[in-house]
């Protein structure tokens, strides 16, 4: 599955962007489901984003304010994908400040997602499809012309507003002090506004890939975080004088098959992180949040790489360091609200990396 392009002003999306970065240098390509999941993340974050595979239709709901069932004030948001390797749908809930978001992806019959050229049809999940997880019963129905890109003079992307109604509910079946309970309704109407989009991508897309780098210089580091078989990861991004640091993880569940929840958090960190080159190419980093510390090492010389960033037009060097990660005396701990925090264990499978942008 490939990386998607971390949509704007998405905290939690730049936390993937962090690993999308490490992992496409890393590797020299991008990942594919098995293998990584930052790239699992951010495709079911921003579906609508043009990617290079086959063609595929993508629905994004715009985001609803709800409160739960345990009173918390959240934000909810629907997604769903067609490839010729299936059908997903994606309930997403975030909080307020968007600094925590969780997702469950459920496979569906390709029918649930059926839609017009013109973008008019029904988005459907039943709660025996989801384990008792969500019900989604949208109607959709177009908003506006259509618009287009291009790609070596070929369209590679329609996408079209919708306005999106009926029933979505969610259970997130989370627990303790700060559970989140159930959001949205089985019953009642819910109405999302006409920001939301359905974009066809066709096989064009696949000629002019997105870049996901942001065009700006920064230093980022990753670890691996635990050794369940699900996947987690820290990521920390320099902004300005500052940084942001993000956990990541993905979760199979136990019922129903195939079906993954995902949670993110991101949030601001007062320091930044601190890059150190040795003459002989071997380099440190040093983070720190709030009172826990870590040193990544790496011993052998970074490997340099060019990629374009933003839209396209312009271009940053990537010099990526593989490291190990040491904590210091309190680790850092990215807290989360519900399903637990990140730690990461002293660790080989760390990496950082410095972005120059390029003139």
């Amino acid at each position: 599955m490939t990386p998607r392009t971390p949509a704007p002003s998405r905290r939690p999306r730049l936390a993937a962007a962090g690993l999308v970065v490490l992992t496409l240098v890393a590797t020299g390509a991008a990942t594919d489901a098995g293998s990584a999941a930052p790239g699992t993340w951010t495709r079911q974050l921003d579906p609508t984003a043009a990617r290079a595979s086959a063609a595929s239709v993508d629905v994004a709901s715009s985001a609803l304010k709800v409160v739960s069932t345990t009173g918390h004030h959240l934000r909810l948001r629907m997604l769903a994908f067609h490839t010729s390797s299936g059908t997903q749908i994606v309930v997403a809930v975030e909080s307020h400040n968007q600094a925590e978001e969780h997702d469950w992806t459920f496979k569906v019959p390709d029918a649930a997602l059926s839609l017009s050229a013109k973008g008019r049809g029904r988005i459907h999940l039943t709660s025996r499809r989801s384990a008792g997880y969500a019900i989604v019963s949208l109607k959709a129905s177009p908003s506006g012309p259509a618009t287009v890109s291009r790609c070596q003079g070929k369209v590679a992307t329609r996408t079209r507003h919708l306005s999106l109604s009926g029933t979505l509910l969610l259970r997130t079946r989370s627990t303790g002090k700060r559970a989140w309970g159930a959001v949205g309704s089985s019953h009642r109407t819910l109405h999302f506004s006409t920001r939301s989009k359905v974009t066809w991508v066709r096989d064009a897309a696949a000629n002019c890939p997105t870049p996901t780098i942001a065009c700006r210089s920064t230093f980022l580091w990753q670890a691996s975080v635990g050794s369940s078989g699900d996947a987690a990861f820290l990521t920390s991004d320099n902004v300005g004088a500052h940084a942001e640091i993000g956990g990541l993880r993905s979760v199979q569940l136990a019922k129903p098959a195939g079906a993954t929840r995902n949670d993110l958090v991101t949030l601001p960190d007062s320091s930044s992180n601190q890059l150190i080159v040795n003459p002989d190419g071997s380099a440190t980093m040093q983070a720190t949040f709030r009172g826990g510390t870590a040193t990544l090492t790496a011993p052998q010389p970074a490997s340099t790489d060019v990629a374009p960033c933003g839209n396209g037009t312009r271009n940053v060097s990537v010099e990526f360091w593989s490291a190990s990660l040491a904590n210091g005396p309190t680790p850092i701990h990215v807290p989360a609200q519900i399903f637990g925090g990140f730690t990461a264990s002293d660790t080989p499978g760390a990496g950082f990396a410095r972005v120059t942008l390029l003139p």
